[in-house]
């Protein structure tokens, strides 16, 4: 079964984390792989977004080339936006080089891959823009193979818990989820290679560590400033349980698939959040680059309604919808994001997302 290069993701991996299960005996998967190779710190593009990050990785260019600059972009001209997909992107990825080398490949799940490439092989895209909780056969080709591994395993799971609104025991929800989800990628995984081989290169992403971390830091890092003591007595082991499992299934994959060469790789690393928020429009209009609307009810509305569905919809039905009315959500996102800026009187605003000023 042997392959020539197993390609592993793990979003949201922390170097640190990393070092220190290792020094700890957890990760001993890991650990070896070092011994023999290389581990480095990769500096992440800007901004530093899943979509953006992931596709630099698999293309080997910057941003500007391959064209994923985040999950979406502002339509040229206008002050509207709509949101990105593998369509975009202007570059070839890795196992397209690879096919045209006479390799098969298998690659699976990773971000700003749908709708998917038409590999020598077998290809399961990843979440897409704007929201993405598992997977049905238009993610994958060819589409036959996927319909009868979810037969047999259940669906490949993208995403899968509803993080809009958190309720009591949510969190204990969202750590058996992730767990889940990780032991079905590795089911598929060796069902892929097993039956459907033999593949020169396996390309497999893991997004629980980023999950995970979101929601568990403070849980686990005590210098966070959003430490909670309490809910650490329950959920402080979560964020190492996953790492712990990343490295399990990473052990498996090396004895089944015997590559001749491993890499693993993340898109960006985890830190603690702080408890101050800085918010750059109201800067901007203190400091008289940006005008707000007097009065803009419209904006309000949108803005109440499109929480209201992200919290309480089921998320299937939210995924169902956003595919099938895909300019009505880039509509209503657009008019979350602009709808109370008077652009007229408006010198300079900024789109305020959580990871990049975007001024």
């Amino acid at each position: 079964m042997g392959v020539k290069l197993l390609f592993v993701g793990w979003d949201g991996a922390e170097w640190i984390i990393i070092r220190r299960l290792i020094d700890e005996g957890r990760l001993p998967n890991i650990a070896a792989l070092l011994k023999s190779g290389r581990g480095y710190e990769l500096r992440v593009p800007i901004p530093p977004s899943t979509f953006c990050s992931w596709t630099t990785i698999l293309t080997g260019t910057n941003p500007a080339r391959h064209g994923i600059t985040d999950f979406s972009e502002l339509i040229q001209g206008t002050y509207r936006i709509r949101f990105l997909s593998a369509l975009d992107r202007a570059e070839p990825a890795i196992w397209e080089y690879l096919n045209e080398l006479g390799a098969r490949t298998c690659v699976l799940g990773f971000p700003a891959t749908f709708p998917p490439d038409e590999v020598d092989g077998f290809f399961l895209g990843g979440f897409e823009s704007p929201v993405a909780f598992s997977a049905d056969e238009s993610f994958a080709y060819p589409r036959e193979i996927y319909r009868s591994l979810s037969r047999r395993l259940g669906p490949w799971l993208v995403g899968g818990i509803q993080e809009f609104r958190i309720t009591s025991g949510w969190h204990k929800r969202a750590l058996e989820h992730a767990l889940l989800s990780l032991e079905r990628k590795l089911d598929y995984a060796l069902e892929l290679a097993g039956g459907y081989g033999p593949f020169d290169a396996f390309f497999i992403w893991f997004g629980e560590a980023d999950t995970i971390s979101h929601h568990f830091w403070r849980f686990y890092d005590e210098s966070s400033p959003r430490f909670d003591p309490a809910g650490a007595k329950e959920f402080g082991n979560a964020i190492p349980l996953i790492y712990h499992r990343l490295d399990y299934a990473l052990g498996v994959l090396v004895d089944k698939l015997a590559p001749d060469g491993v890499i693993v790789v993340s898109d960006h690393g985890f830190g603690g959040a702080g408890v101050v928020a800085f918010h750059i429009n109201a800067w901007l209009k203190e400091s008289g680059y940006l005008r707000f609307r007097t009065a803009e009810e419209g904006w309000k509305l949108v803005s109440r309604v499109q929480k209201l569905a992200l919290q309480y919809i089921p998320a299937q039905l939210q995924e169902r919808f956003f595919r099938s009315q895909m300019e009505m959500a880039e509509r209503t996102e657009s008019r979350v994001r602009f709808g109370k800026i008077d652009f007229v009187r408006t010198r300079a605003f900024s789109e305020e997302l959580n990871y990049a000023p975007s001024v």
